[in-house]
């Protein structure tokens, strides 16, 4: 009876341990899970992709923006790999540029074109960036992916604009001489005013 007594009390103690452990894990795995929350809320927020990758390429976490390129859910992505969401052409690219950075430990930015899950081709500026452990060694990648189609395209048009402008003063006859606002100096001169004044227009 003595040694039933003993066996249920190191049962009871052993059980009563095994719980404060499972709440114990409990609250931490509620925690984490809240702390994903909240990032998942912040990321969904920005305005460029994000997605996380692990140290085997999978994806662990992305935001809405990202969803909405590739046209899948979050929980469609977490556990895939770059080809197993992307185009072809486009997980390749994507897939050696992140080895590159897990195998260097360094940031890296590019820009390149990638179709939407409509079809429609986007400029995109994509930033990577390793995370790593006390170590040093890289554990996973955070990646941001902006769209500059846009701006791009803002861009395009002012420099076009500005050719065109060019064309029409070194076509013209009349004299032409483009003075800052700020202190008058001279900016730039049409063929005209450099035959006038015999100052090259490469001087400016």
């Amino acid at each position: 009876v003595l040694l039933a007594g003993t066996l249920l009390t190191v049962i009871l103690i052993a059980n009563r341990r095994l719980s404060r452990q499972s709440q114990a894990t409990q609250k931490a795995l509620t925690a984490l899970r809240q702390r994903e929350r909240q990032l998942k809320a912040v990321m969904d927020n920005q305005p460029s992709m994000v997605m996380l990758i692990d140290a085997n390429g999978l994806f662990i976490l992305v935001n809405r923006q990202f969803e909405q390129f590739v046209g899948r859910t979050a929980e469609a992505i977490i556990g895939k790999r770059n080809e197993d969401i992307l185009a072809p052409e486009i997980a390749w690219e994507a897939s050696l540029s992140d080895a590159m950075v897990m195998n260097t430990g360094e940031p890296l930015t590019e820009q390149t074109a990638y179709r939407d899950m409509a079809g429609n081709l986007r400029d995109l500026d994509i930033c990577k960036v390793p995370l790593k452990d006390d170590d040093g060694n890289v554990t996973g990648i955070v990646i941001t992916a902006t769209d500059i189609t846009e701006r791009r395209k803002t861009r395009i048009e002012l420099q076009r604009v500005k050719d065109r402008l060019e064309s029409i003063l070194h076509a013209m006859n009349d004299v032409v001489v483009s003075l800052s606002p700020t202190d008058q100096s001279i900016l730039a001169i049409n063929p005209a005013a450099e035959a006038l004044y015999g100052i090259p227009r490469r001087a400016f």
